[in-house]
């Protein structure tokens, strides 16, 4: 009896304090994210605004990947019903709208940009309703996220500070809405969106690092497309890795090894298929960068996208797989270049 009593109020403190975790979380990003303005010169009363909407936009996408949030949202939205998803839209308005007046970047077609950026997808998942299997809709809504994310339709709304830095606030965003959309409103079970790390997916993260060095370093450097050019100074050492992580691991392999890939090894029924399908859409997403298409580039990065499939399936952890994707970018942020 004694030990039921005090299981049950060990559960009772976690369910009251359940946005610990995602709130410290939420803090180090926003404080990561000061101190990089502050490096970059960037202060001034418009700092204040951006790192509150920063903090709006990161916290969900947090609580999502730690806690129950994702549970209690399609509770939530089973009580409300289809008006959620027009609470959910005015959500990220409101934040666009902070972000807008308090640094004084508002403009009419950047309200725009997002209410469409919403409402297309939204919209999409609406009348794909509540089915189970995958439908037509499930896969236009995703390439109505991903495209504008991808080739940058919607950097031009997050206009302070100059030179692009806001368009990291795209990332939370995006992620934001296609877990309400696909796991809050749809309810599919396609995949799961848990961060969990097991010190036993190590080796396994080591193994697919090496065997995928083994093929890009020699395939890179003999092509040209990578040289070596190490950029060691303290605040990239200390900045990237997280904000990498954060920021472009952890929401690609949401896209590619979690809803796409899930949903095609839903429609297909074949594992292998639906692993290098996504796979070579993976590459295919990078057939821009570093603005003109570079072939080279997108092979590797389809090469990198079987072995971050590889990794979560075997591992079963999407957190293994943004890891391994993290340390991929981090060694080439760090020590390599694209040449042209």
């Amino acid at each position: 009896m004694v030990e039921s009593r005090s299981n049950e109020r060990r559960s009772r403190v976690r369910r009251d304090y359940w946005w610990a975790s995602p709130l410290a979380l939420t803090c180090l990003v926003a404080i990561g994210a000061a101190a990089a303005a502050m490096i970059g010169r960037k202060v001034g009363p418009e700092l204040g605004p951006a790192i509150l909407v920063l903090s709006l936009l990161t916290f969900p996408y947090i609580a999502f990947a730690t806690t129950s949030l994702l549970r209690d949202l399609q509770i939530w939205i089973r009580r409300v019903g289809p008006v959620s998803l027009l609470l959910i839209g005015l959500y990220f308005v409101a934040a666009y709208l902070i972000y807008a007046f308090g640094t004084g970047v508002f403009s009419a077609v950047g309200l725009l940009r997002v209410i469409v950026f919403l409402i297309v997808p939204t919209a999409l998942i609406w009348s794909a309703g509540c089915l189970k299997r995958v439908v037509w809709q499930d896969w236009i809504a995703l390439a109505s996220i991903w495209l504008p994310f991808n080739f940058g339709w919607i950097d031009g709304i997050w206009e302070w500070p100059q030179g692009q830095a806001g368009y990291i606030l795209n990332t939370p965003m995006a992620v934001n809405l296609a877990l309400a959309l696909y796991i809050g409103y749809r309810r599919l079970d396609a995949f799961s969106f848990r961060l969990s790390w097991r010190w036993a997916d190590l080796p396994l993260l080591l193994k697919a690092l090496a065997g995928f060095l083994i093929i890009a370093l020699p395939v890179g450097l003999g092509t040209g497309f990578l040289a070596l050019n190490p950029q060691l100074e303290w605040t990239k050492l200390l900045g990237s890795p997280l904000a990498i992580f954060w920021f472009i691991a952890l929401p690609e392999e949401l896209l590619f090894r979690g809803l796409m890939f899930g949903m095609l090894r839903r429609a297909t029924s074949k594992t292998w298929l639906a692993l290098v399908i996504s796979s070579l859409l993976f590459g295919i997403s990078h057939w821009h960068n570093p603005g003109l298409p570079d072939f080279r580039y997108v092979g590797l990065a389809a090469v990198a996208g079987m072995f971050y499939g590889y990794t979560f399936l075997r591992s079963n952890n999407l957190t293994a797989a943004a890891l391994l994707h993290a340390t991929v970018d981090t060694l080439w942020d760090l020590f390599f270049h694209v040449t042209n």
